[in-house]
């Protein structure tokens, strides 16, 4: 989502309280219309001023599941097995309302269409910003696990492997960076591979070249499948590795996401490894592939991006304009 350089440097004097925990700011509450769910988006969980993705479609994970919930049917499909989630408009700050409709039920697999909005006028009480558009399924990883169902040997790749062990990986701390990310960031540990040379703006991965992301990631009340959306948003941009990419930002058009795995216990995952592939971008549109695993080297989920890239002072200049219909677009 976009926001210009100069809008991060501003937030520098904002107010850096512990911020909210990821459980309560996704917090997601019914109404008294059983389609319409509520949230709200918190200064903590944002780019700057503008709401990360990755936490809008947590929020909106969270609305589906407590709408499959609430119909005895259906209430015990409570993973997000895959889901593909549209960016349609920035949003902003504040309360957001998400409209639940059912496009198939059963009891294996459900399919159901989320939309998030918000007011406009803003205080008017009207929520007719439409913001972004989902279309979710939902079944049960356990139930599937305990089952016949027929399961085929992978592939022998290399990215079958167990991912690489943490010893000698780089701590990147963003307070020394002079940009001031999420105010909720001292709540992750984000590890980089050895030899990554954090002190430049392109961390290049050192073996694999500019095009790939590779992380270990910690937080500090664990992994759980209701992070996983906004975990595998959470990656550096990889077209930032390339100077011709280094002054564009990235708005994302769609993420699509497989949930493959539970955690072993309900804490969670302590640890995950997350490797972003730019598979490819032409015509300042990029596709990147996203890879969750655990310790033991089994996948978590997957995931794949489509982002367009955009001139830097496009939104700079996006963010000054006023008027009806002006800056409404992320394009």
């Amino acid at each position: 989502m976009p926001v210009a350089l100069d809008q991060m440097a501003a937030m520098q004097d904002q107010d850096t309280l512990r911020p909210v925990s990821f459980h309560q700011a996704t917090k997601v509450s019914a109404t008294d219309t059983p389609t319409i769910y509520e949230a709200y988006i918190y200064p903590d969980w944002c780019f700057g001023s503008v709401p990360h993705g990755g936490h809008l479609f947590s929020i909106v994970t969270k609305a589906v599941r407590l709408h499959c919930q609430k119909n005895p049917k259906t209430k015990h499909l409570v993973d997000s097995i895959s889901s593909n989630i549209s960016y349609l408009r920035p949003t902003k700050l504040g309360s957001v309302q998400i409209h639940v409709d059912d496009l198939r039920t059963s009891p294996a697999f459900s399919t159901y269409r989320a939309a998030l909005y918000q007011e406009h006028p803003p205080n008017s009480g009207q929520y007719t910003r439409h913001c972004l558009e989902a279309i979710i399924t939902q079944g049960s990883v356990a139930l599937e696990q305990r089952s016949k169902s027929l399961t085929l040997p992978p592939p022998e790749t290399s990215s079958r492997s167990p991912p690489p062990t943490r010893d000698g990986w780089g701590v990147l701390e963003l307070q020394k960076t002079g940009i001031p990310f999420y105010r909720h960031k001292p709540r992750y540990q984000q590890l980089f591979p050895p030899n990554t040379n954090l002190r430049q703006q392109q961390y290049e991965h050192p073996i694999w070249g500019p095009s790939i992301r590779e992380n270990w990631f910690r937080a500090d009340e664990n992994w759980t499948p209701d992070h996983l959306p906004y975990l595998v948003d959470l990656f550096g941009p990889v077209h930032m590795n390339y100077a011709e990419g280094s002054h564009h930002w990235h708005p994302t058009l769609n993420i699509s996401l497989e949930l493959k795995k539970l955690p072993p216990t309900d804490a969670g995952w302590e640890w995950l490894h997350g490797r972003m592939d730019l598979r490819e971008c032409r015509n300042s549109r990029q596709v990147l592939d996203v890879v969750i695993s655990d310790e033991e080297g089994e996948v978590v989920a997957l995931a794949r991006h489509v982002n367009f890239l955009v001139p830097m002072q496009r939104y700079q200049g996006a963010g000054k304009t006023g008027g009806k219909g002006k800056g409404d677009s992320k394009l």
